[in-house]
C-alpha cells in the first residue's frame, strides 16, 4: 500500500497562516493558490482547519467564500472549524467539501455526529480528538479531566465514536503543533 499524502492548512480569516499551538499566527498565503499548488502536486486528501474569531459561528456568506477555495481542488476536501449543527454541516457541504470535521466539543453533543452520519455517511465524517501531553498530568483529551488518560479509555473512546458515525479518526496532540 502507498503512502497517501494529505496536508493540512490552518486558516484564518480566509488566509493561511501558520501557528504554534494555534496561536501566534504567521501569514503564509492565500488558500486559493495553496490548493492550486498541492493540485499540481496531487496529493492525495486537503484538510482545512478553521480557527478564525468569525468561525465560530458559520455564517451565510461562508458557502460563497469557500466556493472560490473548493472550486479549486481536484482532490478530496476536509474542513474542520465551527460545526456545532445540522445545519452548519450542510453549509460546509454545500460549499463543496466532501467531509466535515468535528472536534472535542462535540464529546459533549453526541447526537451531532449521529445526525451528519444519518444524513451524509460514514465516510464524509471526520473526528479530530485534541490531546494534549504534559509533563505533570501525561496525555490526556483536551476539555475533558486530565484524570482521564488510561489508553483504554481512547480505545474506547474510538470505539464508540465509530458506532455513533465517524468514519475516520485524526488524533492531535495539540501541545506539539507548530
Amino acid at each position: 500500500m502507498l503512502p497517501r499524502l494529505i496536508p493540512s492548512l490552518t486558516l484564518i480569516d480566509n488566509q493561511i497562516y501558520r501557528t504554534k499551538n494555534f496561536k501566534n499566527p504567521s501569514y503564509v498565503g492565500d488558500p486559493i493558490n495553496a490548493v492550486k499548488i498541492f493540485n499540481e502536486k496531487k496529493v492525495d486528501e486537503l484538510i482545512i482547519f478553521d480557527i478564525g474569531k468569525n468561525k465560530k459561528i458559520i455564517s451565510e456568506d461562508f458557502v460563497a467564500e469557500m466556493l472560490d477555495i473548493t472550486s479549486q481542488a481536484f482532490m478530496p476536501l476536509s474542513y474542520g472549524g465551527g460545526i456545532r449543527t445540522i445545519d452548519d454541516a450542510d453549509k460546509v457541504f454545500k460549499a463543496g467539501f466532501d467531509k466535515v470535521i468535528i472536534g472535542n466539543s462535540t464529546l459533549k453533543n453526541l447526537s451531532l455526529i449521529e445526525d451528519i452520519s444519518n444524513k451524509y455517511g460514514k465516510q464524509s465524517l471526520v473526528f479530530a480528538l485534541d490531546i494534549i501531553t504534559s509533563k505533570f498530568f501525561g496525555t490526556y483529551i483536551h476539555g475533558l479531566s486530565p484524570f482521564i488518560k488510561k489508553n483504554r479509555y481512547y480505545a474506547m473512546l474510538a470505539l464508540e465514536l465509530e458506532k455513533k458515525g465517524v468514519g475516520e479518526l485524526i488524533i492531535r496532540d495539540v501541545s506539539l503543533m507548530d
